[in-house]
């Protein structure tokens, strides 16, 4: 859920020959709060979670790589 207050929730799917995949979480300052790397995975829809209880109330930035993409979406922590 966005917002949210214990974690963030998410869906992705792998595309065949996909490259690592990883998810990155910034401050509204840019800097780098946590890293999940997910690896390589078989083609498919996948769902997971980060965790962000222990973060501040405000405005982050998560960042989905895919070794030849980035997706950054807005995260509000309650």
């Amino acid at each position: 859920p966005n917002p949210t207050r214990d974690y963030i929730r998410f869906q992705y799917f792998v595309l065949q020959n996909q490259g690592s995949l990883s998810v990155e979480l910034y401050d509204i300052l840019g800097k780098r709060l946590a890293v999940k790397s997910m690896g390589k995975q078989a083609e498919g829809l996948y769902e997971d979670a980060l965790p962000v209880q222990n973060l501040s109330p405000g405005e982050y930035l998560i960042v989905f790589n895919t070794g030849t993409e980035r997706v950054a979406k807005k995260l509000i922590k309650l």
